[in-house]
């Protein structure tokens, strides 16, 4: 029983971490869009991934 337990735990951080990096990928499209044409947005992006 503690081993499905377990894995449904997993699979819940999974999840929330694929939300997250979901959300911010939609963040960094949204700025690269908003900010074409700028230095700041690379820079920025690797400040998040960092």
């Amino acid at each position: 029983m503690s081993k499905i337990k377990c894995i449904k735990k997993l699979k819940k951080k999974q999840i929330i971490s694929l939300l997250a990096i979901s959300f911010f990928t939609f963040l960094f499209i949204i700025l690269s869009v908003y900010l074409s044409h700028n230095t700041f947005v690379p820079c920025l992006f690797i400040t998040i991934t960092l």
